[in-house]
């Protein structure tokens, strides 16, 4: 009973898992979609291009395909923004199928709620100017006079570019009126919004000198409020969305230096604050539902989408990251985000339109999402500069007869992941299904039986090894996952554990045992049967070591042998002797016995060694004092004949001798630890350089074999 409320839970988790989602829509051209709006039958329109014509798509809330339809001639169209009013949808964009001037004109159309062609027509002019030949509709809304206004831009046939251009038409596509801004420089309009008070918002970008993100403020009846530029004065800028709340002017600008702001402004146009963000470019900014924060959408490049929530002051609540997808725009409903994308990778065929669904706070398990660790915010400072165009009219537009197609959309999910966990009771086996959602599953059991079921269960005829694979799919991708289950008969299993610790004691289901033996621990084993699991436990304890020996040293070539009486054939040894008084010659193979030749000094030393078990355990240091007598055999030589330079040193040094009869010298770098770490043979000099290269940093002593003397001085490598 407990296990199937577990599943019950699960089931339960999955259901608000999959209110989330991604999803792809496209055929074998490339398509995109570039603007997103709630309707009124409680569903999401979709605006964009589908190959060379303007597209029109509906879907549910689930991202279901409702609709699809193209609208165009023999060129290319398409539409950049889409608003419901009143039981029809009118949208605007740009066509070079119907246009005067055989580059491009502002393309309208209004379709019924079914996306039926009401009428279509195209506003523009026969200027043409370079690169930015043709005239092209950004953005429509609905003013507070019951007009539609459009705002975009024409290309000129003077000397600038192109210029900004506003066109207000009725709802039978008439032309009410229309404005063009040219000024010294080249401008245009990318978006419009309407103020609190019914005044327009113009955003855009204006080139005087440099470009400069664009504001203009008009009232309905054309008056212009004030006309104003914001930046740095030398880098380029372009301001995005635009919109108005509680008396504050809100603008969502880029930069030059490839980061993007956001602007709070008065009612005169003036900054009350801006912040900088990372970014390359803006697409759209929506404020919240709750009408306290706000929803910056755009991207850091071409294959990375950044939504950003901050407060109304500018500063970020949270950052999201979303790899592969070029954001376009998004809506808020019902405490959810929708985000409108472009895929960057093949999908379908060419580009796809991606529709990404995700919870208000930003938490979401989308595949597309990875962390982006180099964001910051910053605060900005602005530029303001007034701006002074003249104004003239285009006062052209054309009735044209547009072909409506139905488009023939398939959805896919990119980016699958397939994953599976299980329970075995007797011969029957829960499967609790961790893949990507909304896609098709097929299971096989491995025992020729299968099912297509998310999350389902199994019984097995008969005990064995089964491999149970798991494929999730689309008709974008797959992938498939395969585990070896074991179903066996319900008896009694025995488990023999043996450990060896250093440590002393060893925690084992919850108890610490501090001697060695064997314990013994009563379990259900995966079956549901009683078992008994056994701990061989070992807890190493070294023994204090006792080291034999010869206590006194006498000469260089009267070499003592200690070794430690009590060693274990299977343990390592390792000694130091203190001082720098002696060298330790290593002895037998697990340095229980070792030699030491003594050094020429008369002092006091201090042998030590510890012990390394074959488990990698250490014993304690031993330690004993060893009291050595000058050596009497050899005659020393002064230590003046040697020198080191420099002495300490950190690259290398170079230590000289008398040598004039260029006897064979033999020259040892010993450690603290007194082993030897070089070994100069066969000099026949009176120098040798020595180079730090690996020695780690501490103190070393030089010994010098020369004609049967032998001399040392200590030597510092920093």
């Amino acid at each position: 009973m407990r296990y199937f409320l577990a599943l019950f839970l699960l089931s339960i988790s999955n259901l608000l898992i999959a209110q989330e989602y991604t999803k792809l829509y496209g055929n074998s051209d490339s398509n995109q979609g570039l603007d997103l709006i709630k309707t009124s039958d409680n569903n999401l329109l979709i605006a964009g291009i589908e190959g060379s014509d303007a597209m029109l798509m509906k879907v549910d809330l689930n991202g279901d395909l409702l609709w699809s339809k193209s609208y165009g001639g023999d060129n290319t169209e398409l539409f950049y923004s889409v608003i419901e009013d009143n039981g029809f949808y009118y949208m605007c964009g740009s066509s070079t199928s119907y246009t005067v001037d055989s580059i491009s004109d502002v393309f309208v159309v209004k379709t019924d709620l079914s996306g039926n062609i009401v009428w279509s027509k195209t506003f523009g002019g026969s200027g043409c100017a370079g690169a930015y030949c043709g005239d092209v509709g950004y953005k429509i809304i609905k003013e507070s006079t019951n007009k539609f206004v459009i705002a975009g831009r024409a290309a000129t046939n003077g000397f600038n570019l192109m210029a900004g251009y506003i066109i207000k038409i009725d709802e039978s596509g008439s032309l009410v009126e229309d404005y063009v801004f040219d000024g010294v420089g080249s401008e245009f309009f990318y978006s419009v919004s309407l103020a609190d008070n019914g005044d327009l918002l113009y955003t855009g970008q204006n080139k005087i000198g440099n470009w400069e993100s664009w504001l203009l403020r008009m009232s309905p009846d054309g008056s212009v409020i004030y006309n104003l530029g914001y930046g740095d004065a030398v880098t380029a800028g372009v301001a995005g969305e635009v919109l108005e709340s509680n008396d504050y002017t809100y603008v969502f600008m880029g930069n030059g230096d490839q980061t993007v702001s956001l602007l709070k402004l008065d009612a005169y146009g003036d900054t009350v604050t801006a912040k900088q963000y990372q970014g390359n470019s803006v697409k759209y900014m929506m404020i919240s539902e709750d009408n306290n924060n706000l929803y910056l959408l755009g991207n850091t490049t071409n294959t990375t989408c950044y939504l950003i929530k901050t407060d109304l002051q500018g500063d970020t609540v949270w950052t999201k990251h979303f790899y592969s997808l070029n954001g376009h725009t998004l809506i808020e409903k019902d405490d959810h985000i929708y985000i409108l994308s472009t895929t960057t990778s093949d999908g379908n065929g060419g580009l796809d339109i991606a529709l990404m669904k995700l919870a208000s706070d930003g938490t979401t398990s989308n595949c597309y999402e990875y962390n982006f660790t180099d964001f910051f915010y910053n605060p900005y400072n602005m530029v303001i500069t007034p701006f002074n165009e003249g104004l003239y009219s285009l006062s052209n537009n054309n009735d044209v007869l547009t072909n409506n197609n139905v488009i023939d959309y398939n959805k896919c999910v990119k980016c699958i992941s397939t994953d599976f966990s299980y329970q075995v009771n007797n011969l029957e086996v829960f499967f609790t299904n961790e893949s990507t959602l909304e896609v098709d599953y097929n299971w096989d059991f491995g025992d020729n039986n299968f099912d297509s079921n998310y999350n389902t269960s199994h019984q097995f005829s008969s005990t064995g090894s089964y491999e149970v694979c798991l494929l999730a799919s689309d008709s974008c991708s797959s992938q498939i996952v395969c585990q070896t289950i074991e179903i066996t008969d319900c008896q009694s299993e025995q488990s023999n554990t043996v450990i060896t610790t250093c440590d002393s004691s060893y925690q084992w289901n919850g108890t610490s045992y501090n001697q060695s033996g064997q314990y013994n621990w009563s379990i259900i084993n995966s079956n549901g049967c009683d078992s008994t699991a056994t701990l061989n436990l070992s807890i190493s304890q070294l023994e204090t070591l006792v080291i034999d020996g010869e206590q006194i040293g006498y000469t260089e070539t009267d070499n003592n042998t200690y070794s430690i009486s009590n060693s274990n054939a299977s343990s390592t040894y390792f000694w130091n002797l203190s001082n720098n008084l002696g060298t330790i010659e290593i002895g037998n193979a697990n340095n229980s016995e070792i030699t030491i030749s003594w050094g020429e000094n008369d002092s006091e030393t201090t042998l030590c060694v510890y012990e390394q078990d074959e488990y990698s355990c250490e014993g304690e240091e031993s330690c004993i004092t060893i009291d050595l007598k000058r050596p009497t055999s050899i005659d020393d030589i002064e230590e003046s004949l040697l020198s080191i330079y420099p002495n300490p040193f950190k690259n290398q040094t170079i230590v000289s001798f008398s040598n004039p009869t260029q006897s064979k010298a033999i020259l040892k770098l010993i450690d603290s630890r007194g082993r030897t770490v070089r070994n100069y043979d066969g000099i026949t000099g009176d120098s040798i350089i020595i180079k730090k290269e690996e020695l780690p940093e501490g103190l070393y002593y030089i010994q010098l074999n020369l004609n049967n003397n032998v001399i040392r001085k200590h030597i510092v490598i920093q």
